[in-house]
């Protein structure tokens, strides 16, 4: 049977429609924003984030007029690009705290830049360690007086509701946004391991790994760039000093972007698509199987973000089960491997246009 089929495809339908309805509330009488902090690095979850992100504002008939990533925001240019009535949306995934520093403090720039403009933090997992950088955070939203968060896990809403004075609510991850994806990717082992090698990794799989039979299982993480997001990057290096300031107003930052995103996001359907089943800490990463239909076994990270996401949302999504350690995780893999699955009846999303 069919993992995208049937009550499944309902319930991701049903998440759509919940952010749709949100954002499209949230963004009413909005037709030009600014889409800040583009993951300018090779996860892929977070490229998977900002195309589901660019579907959604299509969807709901916004245009955007200006982006950046953490090491490229110019304030003067994005006034220009969206005047005072336009809206700054800050990308969505698991930086709002302490654990990304370089992307908190974006954020921290933009509320302080542009204090009473509609601001939208769109569906992040929250993470503070308690300190400067949390009171620091309090103080900026206190002063914006038109800041909403977005959380996409109960534990960051009641976070949220606790210590900051801005609307809170619960949204579906961007990613979701995508829908069903095609693929033609033929397996080559039974299992595929996609683990974190950063700083959220919780579990250490090499045992677990050990007693395998040779050959049956194939690991990497997803943190090293394809060539083509390298030709792209480059390309986008090479404008930004041919163009300056049109390369950010033109529409060739916004371009560059989406392919190098998208170039990302075909990439992680080619990496766990090696695998028959496939085993995974990343939260992306089960978003991704799922929309691929690709049956799955889910463990935690070392703060929770996938157990947030999971509660709220993949019982409802998805039949992959959650495993509370490596050997777990594989003998529930070798369970589903037993199982005969088919691939996904329904007709891949369209990805978003530029």
């Amino acid at each position: 049977m069919g993992w995208i089929t049937g009550q499944n495809h309902l319930a991701l339908r049903s998440m759509q429609d919940e952010a749709l309805q949100i954002l499209g509330r949230r963004l009413q009488g909005v037709r030009e924003c600014a889409l800040l902090d583009f993951p300018d690095h090779a996860n892929v979850g977070d490229s998977m984030i900002w195309l589901g992100e660019l579907k959604l504002l299509a969807a709901l008939g916004i245009r955007v007029k200006y982006t950046c990533t953490s090491y490229n925001y110019e304030p003067r240019l994005l006034e220009r690009a969206i005047g005072p009535d336009g809206a700054i949306l800050i990308h969505g995934g698991g930086n709002f705290g302490t654990l990304y520093l370089r992307h908190q403090q974006l954020r921290e720039r933009a509320l302080a830049d542009f204090r009473g403009q509609r601001t939208i933090q769109l569906p992040q997992s929250i993470n503070f360690q308690p300190g400067e950088v949390l009171e620091r955070t309090q103080q900026l939203i206190r002063a914006h007086s038109n800041f909403t968060l977005l959380v996409r896990d109960a534990p960051s809403r009641a976070f949220a509701n606790a210590h900051f004075d801005c609307e809170v609510e619960l949204c579906p991850d961007m990613a979701l946004m995508l829908g069903p994806l095609h693929h033609a990717c033929t397996a080559t082992v039974d299992y595929f391991l996609l683990s974190r090698t950063d700083k959220e990794r919780a579990a250490d799989w090499s045992a677990a790994l050990a007693r395998l039979e040779p050959d049956a299982c194939r690991s990497a993480d997803w943190l090293a760039a394809g060539r083509a997001e390298q030709l792209i990057s480059r390309a986008t290096g090479l404008s930004r000093r041919v163009l300056g300031d049109l390369q950010a107003t033109s529409g060739v930052r916004r371009a560059a972007y989406f392919q190098n995103a998208s170039a990302r996001l075909r990439r992680g359907i080619r990496t766990l698509g090696q695998g028959r089943v496939v085993l995974t800490d990343r939260l992306h990463a089960h978003v991704l199987c799922v929309l691929m239909g690709k049956p799955h076994v889910v463990m935690g990270d070392a703060h929770g973000k996938i157990r947030g996401f999971f509660e709220a949302y993949s019982s409802k999504l998805s039949p992959a089960p959650w495993a509370e350690d490596p050997e777990a995780a594989f003998a529930a893999a070798r369970m589903l491997l037993g199982v005969s699955v088919a691939e996904p009846a329904l007709q891949p999303s369209p990805l978003p246009s530029q």
